[in-house]
């Protein structure tokens, strides 16, 4: 079930995120029977409220279905990218990478196409890219049909649940 918050202040943004952890709390006692030390909500904001909540990976149209459970196409070709991704930036990583998904964040960040989504425990954080088009100061097209066409929102998500 997805609830839906339509919000006009930032005083309304936190009474709603109070709200929601109240909810979570009230959740997890439920499920668990004692309450749990910290809830931890997870966030995710754009500036599209239709924007569909799918992984790069999977926006592509030409996705097709798993139904069987097996090594298809699709994962072929992102074993590919990963690969191919890996060997090239292999010597230009700071770090050093040891799991895929370490190097799939790294990938995700370079515009790469991933299973992967950022979420943020940060409610700021989310705000922000959810009013990007309010916050920057150009006065391009884009942000001007932005601003006057689009909704911003922001997903709020119970991992604990998953």
């Amino acid at each position: 079930m997805i609830d839906s918050y339509y919000i006009a202040s930032l005083a309304e943004f936190y009474d709603v995120l109070k709200n929601i952890d109240e909810s979570f709390l009230k959740n997890s006692r439920n499920n668990s029977g004692t309450k749990k030390n910290i809830t931890r909500m997870w966030f995710r904001g754009h500036s599209k409220n239709d924007y569909n909540l799918v992984p790069t990976l999977f926006r592509n149209q030409f996705c097709e279905k798993n139904t069987k459970n097996t090594y298809t196409q699709m994962n072929l070709k992102e074993d590919y990218r990963y690969q191919h991704m890996k060997a090239r930036a292999f010597h230009n990583v700071d770090s050093n990478p040891v799991y895929r998904s370490e190097w799939q964040e790294i990938y995700q960040h370079h515009f790469g196409r991933t299973r992967l989504m950022d979420w943020t425990e940060s409610a700021k954080t989310a705000l922000l890219f959810a009013l990007e088009p309010y916050i920057d100061t150009r006065n391009n097209e884009d942000l001007k049909y932005k601003r006057n066409h689009i909704t911003p929102c922001i997903w709020v998500l119970d991992p604990l649940q998953l």
